[in-house]
């Protein structure tokens, strides 16, 4: 039950079932057809879930694995299956990874202003989200970032680049008011998407730097976008 409710259910990870390839639910422990696709694949009848990736002649991409519960794992093995299928792997797809990493670091910068800390530091690659707060009366950003991607020293020497400063640890962050928060993104049309967070990261930092902001767009995403210009 929690691997459909807290993996299989994450937006990200929906949206690429759905536009990436074909999902199919085998269930089980069930006779008729469910039973003789089981057996064809030589899956046992009671089994833990399992999530295999196939080509178009019903033979794995990758190796069948077992034991795959965590989202960080499964995304792992999406992108791996869509590699060997020589598919490119969508830029949103790769939040996935960012946000379901097992383990994720925080650091407080000190910034000229709230919103050019959230579009220079929430526009890197491995940022899971930022959120504008005070530090001592000064404006800061929290960020949360996954550290096998993005490395501590790596996100301080961009920040000093910035002119921003590493706040000390152990200062207790106070949230900012609400219209601070990825004040781009809530000034445009992308506003009444629902975006996860790292989305939301990228896609406010690409609105104030004149970048794409399609390609943090789900399918079903851009096609609302479309809609909603209409």
């Amino acid at each position: 039950m929690q691997f459909g409710k807290q993996v299989l259910s994450h937006p990200l990870f929906v949206a690429a079932a759905r536009s990436e390839f074909v999902p199919v639910a085998i269930y089980n422990n069930k006779k008729g057809r469910d039973a003789e696709i089981l057996a064809r694949f030589e899956e046992p009848a009671w089994n833990n879930p399992v999530v295999r990736f196939l080509d178009g002649k019903s033979q794995d991409l990758i190796p069948r694995k077992t034991g795959v519960y965590r989202l960080a794992a499964l995304t792992e093995r999406m992108t791996a299956a869509l590699r060997a299928a020589h598919r490119a792997v969508p830029r949103w797809l790769g939040l996935l990874a960012t946000e379901a990493a097992p383990h994720h670091a925080k650091a407080i910068f000190w910034t000229h202003c709230f919103w050019q800390g959230e579009v220079i530091l929430g526009g890197l690659d491995g940022v899971a989200r930022t959120r504008p707060v005070f530090v001592e009366r000064r404006e800061a950003v929290q960020v949360v970032y996954d550290a096998s991607t993005l490395s501590a020293g790596r996100l301080a020497a961009v920040a000093k680049k910035n002119g921003f400063r590493r706040a000390p640890a152990g200062l207790e962050p106070r949230p900012a008011p609400p219209r601070d928060n990825k004040y781009h993104l809530r000034r445009s049309r992308y506003k009444k998407l629902a975006l996860t967070e790292a989305q939301q990261c990228r896609v406010n930092a690409a609105i104030a730097t004149k970048r794409p902001a399609l390609p943090w767009l789900t399918p079903a995403q851009r096609d609302k976008l479309r809609h909603a210009k209409k």
